[in-house]
């Protein structure tokens, strides 16, 4: 957006509109220009203010993902550590539903 604002203040006599038009032509698909296709506007400060609007909604956003990937893969690591203690746990300590036997008779 600052590099469309620097480009638009040196084109002189631009028509508002095409600067719309060109911009909305610019811009990626989403839900920014879903809304300036509703709500156009002329005037490109208040563009520019909506358009920062969307920016922070879109950071928040991924912000948000980041957050949420890292708690899945911090729940993950502690679940198969869980899993791996309780492996270890078995490995080391004999079942005492199982006596032991001993003698020549039971070894193999």
């Amino acid at each position: 957006m600052d590099r469309f604002g620097r480009i638009v203040v040196k084109i002189q006599n631009l028509n508002p509109k095409v600067a719309l038009h060109a911009m909305v032509l610019a811009l990626r698909p989403g839900m920014f220009v879903d809304s300036l296709c509703k709500n156009t506007s002329d005037d490109m400060d208040e563009l520019c203010e909506r358009a920062k609007g969307y920016i922070q909604m879109e950071e928040m956003s991924r912000f948000q993902n980041k957050v949420k990937q890292a708690r899945q893969k911090h729940d993950k690591r502690e679940e198969n550590a869980k899993i791996d203690s309780h492996k270890l746990d078995k490995r080391h300590k004999p079942d005492k539903r199982q006596p032991l036997l001993k003698g020549p008779r039971y070894e193999h």
